[in-house]
């Protein structure tokens, strides 16, 4: 996986968020704003790292999982913080092994 990009979508993917719980939105929002918050801000990326910033952010409330190592550790690393609002992740909404170990069962 590219660590810059999955580093830029854990601090930015929900940057758009307008609440806490439902707000379908801010994923495509925050795809949408990403070049110039990061021109804003002087963070140059390549043309390959910035298609798969926007997608991750674009489509990380979907419920996809992704074969792609980078997309797929931006969704999973999202979905395991889930717990924050009560969430407990599923393993067949993880992409990775790594994440799927790291479900805590109760």
């Amino acid at each position: 996986s590219d660590p810059d990009v999955v580093e830029l979508f854990a601090l930015i993917h929900d940057h758009c968020r307008e609440n806490e719980t439902d707000d379908p939105g801010h994923g495509p929002r925050a795809a949408a704003e990403v070049e110039g918050l990061l021109a804003d801000v002087g963070i140059k990326r390549n043309a390959d790292q910035l298609k798969k910033l926007k997608y991750a952010m674009k489509k990380h409330d979907r419920g996809e999982v992704s074969t792609d190592p980078t997309i797929g550790a931006c969704w999973d690393s999202d979905r395991l913080d889930l717990i924050r609002v009560g969430i407990v992740p599923v393993a067949k909404y993880l992409s990775t092994a790594f994440a799927k170990g790291r479900i805590v069962h109760v």
